[in-house]
């Protein structure tokens, strides 16, 4: 019979040779076309880079190694700007570097600096404390590569906010306490999804949420201290329809409703709506899942459509095959070219608090301020003590010498007494990046597992716990370290207090009591110790560390940013805002940093958020201040070269904009596939004018 069917054919074929011609020319015509809408720009879209790990010499032999970065790291920026059709922005999921402070301006160098558009990125474990470069696991100033990092990106702080084509886009980066979101970022993400219930919503981290990922090696990986908080957030926004994470060195695309891919039994069943969890390619160090580390991936997002290509370069470019995923979004997105597009980042501050940051933006117009009433949320990082990564260096975020504790995912962890713990943690335990995630920066934005301490100010320090015995004592001695030392293992003169002493029964009881902060300059980050005196066993479910206070809102929130201060006055409940509008000309101090000054009552603690509205610039590489604006034109003052390791501002538009633009004196360049930005010699004291792409359109 097949035969036959054979021989029919081909007595067929001569009498329809021409049109078998046509059919197979409709065919190639058709596949052509749909090549061509692969590479044209529909929606919005990104390029996508992730856990590079670079390291001083990983480009010095030409052999490729699975134990390096990819030797055409530097070829595929190019790529990203003149061969691939023009994305919108670049986005990197962590881990640029590995671990040390060193490595960042090779980095930048190789990668950062060849990206002349925003590049967003989401901080990494490795990005953020540097103890590898010290002996024995120490490290006196263990945050600088954080902040050393933040100064060299034209991005504020960590966590931030942008709607572009009316996508909402929540960048959660890793703010220090391991395997765990910050207490402060849970209040920013939750204000976000609650303000903007009708934009579709795309979360971005390094760290993926437990159980989401496709790679067979990395399900039990991620936010396992705060998987219940992750599905109570997805269940309550269905307008959250992806979140796209690193730190795997894997590939992979999961469509879901749950959190129980790969072996792992989910969290609390379906959320009730799917949603897309995304790790594209990473580019270093090592391979967990097979996979080539010499490509990055573009995502594009539609009205209908969510999806993900791949791009390798292995000494010359092309589109590649293994990352190609198109997922057509249930009810579609909130996508819409024309809507009014920004950018913001939340400042988290107590009563008294000062914290000066980076400012990289150009505002065209007046910039937006909102103060924000916060819950009293506690200021250590882990106060339900849930476990969450089960080695022997780390078993619970904040803690520290603590290696014969054992904790519980439940919630809880058992010491055998006598033995005394400490907070916050300072030795990384032979993990360079796991451990010894410390307290926060004098000055500085708020991570780590404990606060700057506010000269003065009360402390309301709550425990709850019991021992076997029923008559087990507890004792808890709390302190600052001393700023004037740059050392975290330093100790105040003065500020030492023994601040609790109870005798704990069979059952569970709260204890509480009272530390105030010297009135000193020099007072840095709150630490402690908690000892459990004697040979019992002892459980501690909760530790807590809070502004003393009996009241539970914001109230009387003011705020001095630059040379002026906005007050907002009466009580002010969680999640509730005050709009003030801030004259660019004022944003900054002398130096083109922002310092923000809060004043707090009630329960002594808020946020502050900044949002620029769109048109914006991004300034990169350089501080300066905005001396005027008028219509469509800007004129700044370089007041220092920012950069360790490059001279050349660079002017980035936050989106394209087909209109004028110029820097003067300066460039203007047009990459091989059309961005656009400008570029200018640094020099402190020099002025330049700036004219916006395009102004209000």
């Amino acid at each position: 019979m097949f035969n036959d069917d054979i021989m029919n054919i081909n007595n067929i074929l001569p009498y329809n040779s021409f049109l078998v011609g046509l059919l197979i020319a409709i065919a190639i015509t058709a596949q052509i076309h749909s090549i061509q809408a692969q590479d044209a720009k529909e929606g919005i879209s990104f390029a996508v880079f992730t856990d590079q790990h670079y390291a001083q010499g990983m480009f010095a032999d030409d052999s490729y190694s699975e134990n390096k970065a990819s030797k055409y790291l530097t070829d595929m920026t190019h790529d990203v700007m003149n061969h691939i059709p023009k994305v919108d922005f670049g986005l990197g999921l962590g881990d640029a570097v590995h671990d040390k402070t060193r490595w960042i301006g090779e980095w930048k160098e190789l990668f950062y600096s060849n990206l002349n558009l925003p590049y967003y990125l989401s901080h990494g474990d490795h990005d953020i404390v540097n103890y590898q470069q010290y002996d024995n696991h120490l490290s006196p100033f263990p945050y600088k590569t954080l902040q050393v990092l933040l100064e060299e990106r034209e991005i504020t702080t960590p966590t931030f906010a942008m709607l572009r084509s009316n996508i909402l886009f929540l960048v959660i980066g890793d703010k220090g306490p391991i395997e765990k979101i910050h207490e402060t970022q849970k209040e920013w993400v939750e204000y976000m999804v609650q303000a903007h219930p009708d934009k579709t919503t795309i979360l971005i981290s390094h760290a993926p949420v437990r159980g989401t990922t496709g790679a067979s090696n990395r399900h039990d990986w991620g936010w396992r201290h705060s998987e219940m908080w992750w599905w109570n957030l997805f269940h309550e926004n269905p307008q959250i329809k992806a979140f796209i994470n690193g730190d795997g060195h894997c590939m992979s695309f999961v469509i879901d409703d749950n959190n129980d891919n790969e072996g792992y039994s989910g969290t609390n069943g379906s959320w009730g709506h799917e949603m897309a969890f995304i790790e594209p390619p990473s580019q270093g160090f090592f391979v967990r899942d097979t996979h080539n580390k010499n490509e990055f991936s573009v995502i594009t997002i539609t009205d209908k459509t969510l999806s993900t290509r791949s791009w390798r370069n292995e000494g010359e470019g092309g589109w590649a095959d293994d990352f190609t995923h198109e997922w057509e979004v249930p009810g579609g997105t909130s996508y819409d070219e024309s809507a009014n597009d920004w950018y913001s980042f939340p400042v988290f501050l107590q009563d008294g608090e000062l914290q000066v940051l980076p400012n990289d933006v150009i505002p065209s117009q007046n910039v937006k301020l909102q103060l924000i009433g916060m819950r009293s949320y506690s200021l250590f990082n882990n106060p339900e003590i849930i476990a969450g990564h089960t080695s022997d260096y780390e078993k619970v975020s904040g803690f520290g010498g603590d290696n014969e504790v054992s904790y519980h995912r439940e919630g809880y962890m058992e010491i055998q007494g006598p033995e005394t713990i400490t907070f916050p943690d300072k030795d990384s335990y032979q993990n360079k990046e796991k451990g010894g995630k410390s307290g926060q920066i004098k000055n500085y934005l708020f991570h780590g597992s404990t606060p700057q301490a506010i000269p003065g100010a009360n402390y309301k320090i709550t425990i709850t716990a019991k021992s076997e015995s029923g008559k087990g004592k507890l004792s808890l001695d709390m302190s600052t370290s001393d700023w004037s030392t740059q050392s975290q293992y330093s100790i105040l003169k003065g500020s030492k207090q023994s601040v609790m002493e109870v005798e704990t029964s069979s059952e569970y009881r709260t204890f509480s009591a009272n530390y105030q902060a010297p009135q000193d300059d020099d007072v840095w980050f709150l630490q402690g110790s908690i000892t459990c005196e004697d040979p019992a066993e002892y459980t501690i479910s909760s530790f807590e560390i809070t502004r003393q206070t009996h009241v539970k809102y914001t109230q009387d929130f003011h705020l001095q940013l630059g040379n002026q201060t906005y007050k907002q006055k009466g009580r002010l409940a969680e999640n509730e805002a005050q709009s003030f509008s801030v004259d660019p000309v004022t944003l900054t101090d002398g130096k083109g940093n922002l310092r923000f000054k809060a004043q707090i009552g009630g329960n002594h603690v808020g946020m502050a958020r900044v949002i620029h509205h769109y048109p914006l610039l991004y300034g990169r590489n350089a501080r300066f201040t905005i001396d005027s604006y008028s219509g469509d034109k800007v004129n700044v003052t370089f007041n220092d070269v920012i950069s360790r390791y490059i001279s050349t501002f660079k002017v980035l538009p936050f989106k394209e904009s087909p209109g004028k633009f110029s820097v003067t004196p300066g460039k203007i360049h047009t990459s091989g596939n059309g961005t656009v930005y400008g570029t200018s010699v640094i020099k402190p004291g020099k002025k330049v004018e700036i004219v916006f792409p395009d102004l209000g359109k």
